[in-house]
């Protein structure tokens, strides 16, 4: 049978057959490793040790035949009994009385006394989070149990949890190193975060297991911590967010490239919020689409609140400002771009505005003569002959505009970008 193709034998209660070196039987169960000979019942130096925890009987005095003991390497002589229902042996196994109780899918009815006979595989199920912690240890020195064949399933799934729960730290680790880098690239941050998620997603522990046992029902694997995996996807959010609100106007074709390109990123996040029932990270996760949404609309010709982009964007803020669980930044957040798309002018608003203060103008060539943008592509109207005479500071970001002598100051530009969106491109459009 191929290597990690998972093994359908059940653990076995019958004693084992071999001698140890004294000529003495073994004590112990069949298909496990021998002990030394100090653990040998009628010789061996460590009859003294205490075997029962319940009925305080030593190894001297244990009845090997009826119940055979488990050897630990840590050197400590346990009966079946007492370390079955302490490894969660029934948790994996259908035992001789939980067989006959098919309506106790988990295994909680367990024989009372003596070990557990393991009847049948239990089929691949998930366990309930928390059932398996860690790996069972020795209860005399805490050693972790290790090499006993008997308890194969239960220390390996626990094993794994243990995996997990390192493979979530690194992550954490990572994302906060990567998310503290004060005004960061975001394009390299956004590919290094999508580094961290392509390793999640390929070196998950669980799933490695599974994919090595070939999916088979034998194969209880637990189920996979999705809490990394969903930090990623909400930083990874907020980068695309913050890119996108990075473009201008002259770049509304390329914003709504990356959006489309990126739009997958969202819907990860938004699945994997539902499926662990994150709900407050759903939330921000909608905030963050509906920021998204509401800079590729800002940036598209006429920005009409009759596109989906707009009517997409409201529900998504409307389901985050209904939340009862929004935090104050986010709740301040969500103040910032409703007011986006409440303060957004359609494309006819602002060609009624252009109109308005065209000064006389009658052709696009005309109007445009008065239009500039600062800086920061904030656009701003100039009277008289459109010619730049004095300067003055943005209201939108404090920039210096205008300029002296009709040349404009640093920074400023003509703002076809802005004309481009009333719909008036050139000197092809005329007013009406």
């Amino acid at each position: 049978m191929p290597c990690g193709a998972p093994c359908s034998r059940l653990p076995c209660n019958m004693r084992c057959q071999k001698l140890l070196e004294c000529g003495h039987r073994c004590p112990g169960l069949c298909g496990e490793e021998c002990p030394r000979r100090a653990f040998c019942i009628q010789c061996g130096s460590k009859g003294q040790e205490m075997v029962d925890l319940i009925e305080m009987k030593t190894l001297s005095e244990w009845d090997a035949d009826k119940e055979p003991v488990i050897v630990l390497r840590c050197g400590h002589v346990f009966a079946p009994s007492t370390l079955d229902k302490h490894v969660g042996l029934h948790l994996f196994y259908m035992t001789s009385l939980a067989s006959e109780a098919e309506h106790d899918p988990n295994g909680t009815q367990v024989e009372d006394e003596g070990m557990l006979t393991c009847v049948a595989l239990k089929p691949r199920v998930h366990l309930t989070e928390g059932t398996v912690k860690a790996p069972a240890s020795c209860p005399t020195c805490k050693v972790v149990i290790m090499g006993v064949k008997r308890y194969g399933r239960p220390q390996n799934y626990a094993m794994l949890r243990v995996l997990e729960q390192k493979q979530m730290i690194e992550t954490d680790s990572k994302l906060a190193l990567i998310m503290s880098v004060e005004a960061p690239d975001l394009a390299r941050q956004q590919k290094e975060l999508t580094q961290v998620l392509q390793d999640l997603l390929r070196h998950s522990p669980t799933k490695r297991v599974f994919e090595a046992a070939f999916g088979s029902e034998q194969c209880l694997v637990p189920t996979p911590n999705k809490t990394p995996l969903l930090r990623t996807l909400v930083c990874l959010c907020k980068v695309v967010a913050a890119r996108l609100a990075a473009f201008n106007y002259e770049e509304k074709a390329k914003a709504a490239r990356f959006f489309e390109k990126n739009r997958p990123v969202f819907d990860d996040a938004l699945t994997v919020a539902a499926e662990t029932n994150a709900s407050l990270r759903a939330t921000t996760v909608r905030l963050l689409l509906a920021s998204a949404l509401a800079s590729v609309w800002t940036k598209s010709v006429g920005s009409s609140r009759e596109s989906a982009l707009y009517h997409e964007g409201r529900d998504m803020l409307d389901a985050v400002l209904k939340s009862t669980e929004l935090s104050d930044a986010d709740r301040a957040k969500a103040t910032e771009v409703e007011k986006i798309f409440e303060a957004q002018l359609t494309q006819e608003e602002l060609r009624q505005v252009v109109q308005a203060m065209g000064g006389g103008a009658h052709t696009a060539s005309d109007a445009s003569l008065h239009w500039y943008e600062c800086p920061d592509g904030h656009p701003y109207f100039i009277g008289e002959c459109g010619g730049a005479m004095e300067q003055s500071k943005c209201p939108e970001c404090g920039k210096t505009v205008g300029g002296q002598n009709h040349a404009l100051h640093s920074g400023n530009a003509r703002a076809d970008a802005f004309m481009h969106r009333v719909g008036l491109p050139g000197s092809a459009a005329h007013f009406e």
